[in-house]
Order: structure tokens, then C-alpha cells, then sequence
């Protein structure tokens, strides 16, 4: 998948919502890509890698990325 072409269908996923209905498609996204990933401990994992930014004292906060 080209990263840039990923990021433009997630940005467009957005447009024209307010924050509270961005929210809600982002929970909705989510939980559909986990019902198609359909690996509960892949599913864990990549979770744990997710909450790990705010997790850890030194790590990427206020919407920064990891290694950017």
C-alpha cells in the first residue's frame, strides 16, 4: 500500500465532519479493520504498539509521531 495514497483516503474519511463525528468514524474504522484482521493476538499486539507512545515518559505526545 503507498503510504500517501493511504493517507489520502484516511484524510478523506474526514472531510466535512465535525470532531465528534470524525471520532465516531475513526472508532467505527477501527473496529472494522480488526474484524477483518480477525487475529486477536495480532490485534493485542498492534494495540500495545499503538498505546505505547503515551505509555512510556519521553515518547511522542500532543499528536507528534514516533521517529518523525
Amino acid at each position: 500500500m503507498n503510504p500517501d495514497d493511504a493517507y489520502a483516503t484516511l484524510a478523506a474519511m474526514h472531510r466535512g465532519l465535525d470532531e465528534q463525528q470524525s471520532a465516531l468514524v475513526t472508532a467505527r474504522l477501527v473496529l472494522l479493520l480488526a474484524d477483518a484482521l480477525g487475529d486477536a493476538d495480532r490485534l493485542a499486539a498492534l494495540a500495545a504498539e499503538a498505546r505505547a507512545i503515551f505509555d512510556t515518559p519521553g515518547n511522542a505526545t500532543d499528536g507528534e509521531r514516533r521517529g518523525a
